[in-house]
């Protein structure tokens, strides 16, 4: 507002377009279709010390972004992979894996995620 009370326009600027999905372990199987540019949060427990490895099959369509732990107030954690989706000319897909460690490496269950980048 200005000092002789007009009120002066203002704007919201959009930083992204982008979309953010999360996926848990129910989600696996399912495909997920993405835009360019969207990320996909994969959000894995933690349980009984067996932690978590994610991979895309194909980098060029989902890359890896970050991962992290994060440890909630009832003691429970999970693991966090983040994937974007590149921008493609034409349709692409590739699948995300995920792999449980166990205890002393001994690898517990694997999961698929199906990408679509439309």
């Amino acid at each position: 507002m200005a000092a002789d009370g007009t009120l002066l326009g203002c704007g919201i600027v959009q930083v992204s377009h982008n979309t953010r999905y999360f996926a848990t372990v129910r989600d696996a199987g399912k495909k997920i279709q993405l835009h360019g540019g969207d990320e996909v949060t994969l959000n894995l427990t933690i349980v009984n010390g067996r932690d978590w490895a994610a991979f895309s099959s194909d980098v060029h369509v989902a890359k890896p972004a970050t991962t992290e732990v994060m440890n909630f107030s009832s003691g429970e954690k999970a693991r966090l992979f983040d994937f974007r989706a590149r921008r493609h000319r034409a349709p692409a897909a590739c699948g995300l894996s995920c792999r449980e460690r166990g205890l002393f490496g001994v690898r517990a269950r694997a999961l698929t995620f199906d990408i679509a980048v439309v």
